[in-house]
């Protein structure tokens, strides 16, 4: 590819969050797919929503021709007939800015589709990042949610979502996180271009140190409703009797986690460093990861593929991708408690390493990155 060309390629990419720092799953898809394509050359104008948690970012200015701030109105209104994610991410400042160049626009989620069917942008490039099936993964949370409220706003969002959907017929390219989500998109809307394209990662080398560890490791951010319940069947189901060394670490774990861990004798760390998350990573025996969202794409593994040895995950950390070929999946406490035991004995070795490199070798973020820009 000529890099030189591309240094004559601009893109609009509309960002449904800050995406610095990279620290959930959405925003390391968007920060490190903004950092690839600017290596490429292309110049590239974020427009970002920033939520009541979010500062703005110096840091994403090196990378970046602009970088252009909106605030998120974060007011629910049970009466609207669009799905609060959408609603709440619009701005006549956003409109403006985009109007000011005749770029291609990227936008992040349906999160960020209110104006993909504006008639100001009728004969712009408009591509969409399809972040997940977002009806699915609302109906997941409903189904899984505590409380009154969290019930009812979950279920709503879901079904405002379904009708909403509609809205990606004005996308000229859908772009899908993983197969299953492109099979889904390509039955919906069969006429238009859905390519599908992995997500973007700060991982590009697989380095994983050979031989044994001690320990088996679960890390995830805690603060989320399916990791603490992950982090809790494991301990309950999984790693009970087996006598075998259990380290949880990630963020915010609360106090009934915390209380569950001591009770079980299991170490639990709250908010490692990035540094130290990596060496537990590289120096655990197994990493293991589960899920009980059978949507979306679980970007947590990346690490524990690209440095960890042994990863024991279910069937929805790997839905759609080609990871389930470097695993050892099972969907049964039983066949994962056994494989637990049996992988914890089991050096790693040269062969299984050069096997990741095959699997990631086909998916680095400089391949991707140029993949996307043949679509604008």
């Amino acid at each position: 590819m000529d890099y030189n060309l591309l240094e004559n390629k601009f893109l609009n990419i509309i960002a449904y969050d800050v995406p610095f720092p990279p620290n959930y799953g959405g925003v390391i898809d968007i920060y490190y797919k903004v950092k690839a394509l600017a290596s490429l050359g292309i110049r590239i104008n974020l427009h970002c929503f920033v939520n009541r948690n979010k500062a703005y970012s110096d840091e994403l200015y090196d990378i970046c021709e602009n970088v252009y701030y909106y605030k998120r109105e974060n007011g629910f209104s049970y009466f609207s007939s669009l799905p609060h994610i959408v609603n709440s991410r619009r701005s006549e400042n956003l409109i403006f800015n985009l109007l000011q160049n005749d770029h291609p626009i990227l936008f992040e989620g349906i999160h960020t589709c209110y104006y993909l069917s504006a008639p100001e942008l009728k004969n712009r490039k408009k591509m969409v990042r399809i972040q997940d099936v977002e009806p699915e993964y609302y109906y997941n949370l409903y189904k899984n949610a505590s409380g009154l409220f969290h019930k009812q706003y979950f279920y709503m969002e879901s079904i405002r979502l379904r009708k909403y959907e509609k809205i990606l017929h004005y996308a000229d390219t859908l772009i899908t996180l993983n197969i299953k989500d492109q099979e889904y998109y390509k039955k919906l809307f069969p006429e238009k271009e859905i390519i599908n394209l992995a997500p973007f990662s700060a991982h590009s080398t697989v380095d994983i140190k050979e031989g044994m560890g001690s320990y088996a490791l679960f890390h995830s951010n805690l603060t989320e409703a399916d990791n603490k319940s992950a982090a809790i069947f494991l301990l309950k189901e999984v790693v009970k009797d087996t006598k075998v060394p259990f380290i949880i670490a990630g963020k915010d774990p609360d106090s009934e986690l915390k209380h569950l861990c001591k009770e079980r004798k299991v170490k639990i760390l709250a908010n490692p460093s990035d540094e130290k998350l990596d060496e537990l990573i590289r120096n655990a025996q197994v990493n293991i990861l589960v899920s009980f969202m059978p949507c979306g794409s679980k970007i947590k593994i990346y690490p524990a593929l690209y440095h960890g040895r042994h990863c024991l995950v279910n069937s929805n950390m790997v839905r759609g991708s080609s990871f389930a070929d470097v695993c050892h999946v099972s969907d049964s406490e039983d066949v994962l408690r056994n494989d637990l035991l049996q992988l914890m004995q089991q050096p790693f070795t040269k062969e299984e390493i050069q096997r990741r490199e095959e699997v990631f070798g086909e998916i680095s973020s400089e391949k991707k990155a140029e993949i996307l820009s043949r679509l604008f």
